[in-house]
């Protein structure tokens, strides 16, 4: 049986193009959706990376803790696994009165973002402390409803800088929670 050149390439080049069209998923669809329903979810791009908060359970092994009182917001998410030593914390804080763009508070109240990206064995602080530059962060709380108790919004810290001078980027976080 003899095959047709023009039909052997029609083929190799459906083959190739549905091949090369399949991308890898992106990080930041790996994030939650920007939600304004209570959900309970967060996520940034810690470098680049997806970060979402999970923890294997335990006490006081929270995945997302949330307080809010007289317009102060504190989310602090955890990615935590003792058995692997994954111990990592993004703390989001914010004073508002309603929806719109606002910075961090200022210093002492949170002039520091914990943040442990190294993996470091649970209960060590080494070199784990990014500071915040007011400038260089960008928080927006784009839905609250007090008598649902929902806070929703989205947020970014750049160019934090521990004592070991490691610099990291976190953009495109989002959180929606019930407080």
């Amino acid at each position: 049986m003899k095959t047709n050149p023009l039909f052997t390439l029609a083929l190799t080049l459906i083959v190739l193009t549905s091949i090369l069209s399949c991308t890898k998923t992106e990080e930041i669809d790996k994030l939650p959706p920007i939600t304004m329903e209570g959900k309970n979810t967060f996520g940034c791009l810690v470098n680049g990376k997806a970060w979402i908060p999970e923890t294997d359970g335990g006490l006081f092994n929270e995945r997302l803790s949330v307080y809010y009182a007289n317009t102060f917001l504190n989310l602090q998410a955890n990615l935590r696994n003792e058995n692997s030593n994954v111990w990592q914390i993004v703390d989001v804080k914010v004073i508002f009165n309603d929806i719109g763009f606002f910075q961090i508070p200022p210093a002492p109240s949170s002039n520091e973002l914990f943040i442990n990206l190294k993996n470091n064995p649970v209960g060590t602080m080494a070199c784990t402390r990014y500071k915040c530059i007011p400038e260089d962060t960008e928080i927006e709380i784009i839905y609250i409803n007090t008598s649902q108790r929902i806070i929703a919004g989205k947020f970014s810290y750049k160019n934090l800088k521990n004592d070991c001078s490691d610099v990291i980027n976190i953009t495109n976080g989002r959180f929606d929670v019930r407080y």
